[in-house]
């Protein structure tokens, strides 16, 4: 596959979307590969280039106990290049404290997920302002905030879905993009958000492809078949992937020219 700053996965569920973000990310952090350690069957085998070096990554699981990695041809004990994956599942709301709410999905610590409201806040092209946690008189942290197209100052969990999902991704974004300015960083959306509504690539242009936010997103959507044509679609790269399990085969469509080289194959 080839790899830009933008790329978009999509197919129906069992696909292998995850399984592509995961494979990626193991490469930096094994810990994405825990779910493939006791699976029965071949080893994972995955390759990855990387530029400006053009570094060949080479990496083979054979199970939790047994991987060998490789630089450039060179065995290596564990992978020493600086990358952060930031991880953005879904929008559920799984306690009834906010903060941890929006913690738990990124797997970033409640204390640093607060002090993003400030750069969420920052960024001239956010699609909710004035973002502010408020206790209850259960302790909770709940979420207050003014959300584009909808009542001022409603409490998140009053919000549409689609309303949710921007909160969590002008979280998620504004993770990356400070990680971005001190490392390379992907962002990983896996199932939020759940449906491109259309013109998402327009209304989110800012967060994903403006040459300031120095991170590559993969956004992964639960989708058959895609009309790009009514979402207008600005994504760099879209990756297919059709079929289940051990019979997946992807395909690809470049819809803007690449401005690197990235290659990435799997097995």
């Amino acid at each position: 596959m080839r790899l830009s700053k933008l790329n978009l996965i999509y197919g129906s569920n069992e696909s292998g979307k995850t399984a592509l973000t995961e494979w990626i990310a193991g490469i930096f952090d094994l810990r994405y590969l825990r779910r493939w350690w006791d699976r029965q069957g071949t080893p994972i085998h995955v390759q990855l280039s990387l530029n400006p070096q053009l570094s060949l990554l080479d990496l083979r699981v054979s199970s939790k106990t047994k991987f060998d990695l490789k630089i450039g041809g060179k065995d290596l004990p564990f992978n020493p290049i600086p990358l952060r994956i930031i991880r953005l599942q879904d929008a559920c709301l799984r306690f009834e404290d906010d903060l941890l709410c929006i913690s738990n999905n990124l797997r970033i610590s409640h204390l640093i997920v607060k002090k993003f409201v400030d750069e969420i806040h920052s960024f001239p092209y956010a699609r909710v302002k004035n973002l502010r946690f408020k206790r209850n008189k259960h302790g909770n942290r709940i979420l207050y905030s003014d959300v584009d197209g909808t009542v001022p100052g409603l409490p998140l969990r009053s919000l549409s879905g689609r309303e949710t999902e921007r909160i969590f991704m002008e979280f998620a974004t504004a993770a990356a993009r400070v990680s971005g300015r001190y490392t390379p960083t992907i962002l990983i959306l896996d199932g939020c958000p759940l449906i491109l509504f259309e013109g998402f690539f327009e209304f989110y242009s800012h967060h994903f492809l403006d040459p300031d936010n120095q991170f590559q997103t993969f956004m992964c959507i639960p989708s058959r078949e895609l009309n790009l044509d009514k979402v207008n679609c600005n994504v760099w790269e879209l990756i297919r992937t059709s079929g289940k399990f051990d019979n997946i085969i992807l395909s690809q469509d470049l819809r803007v020219a690449a401005s690197d080289d990235s290659r990435v194959t799997g097995e």
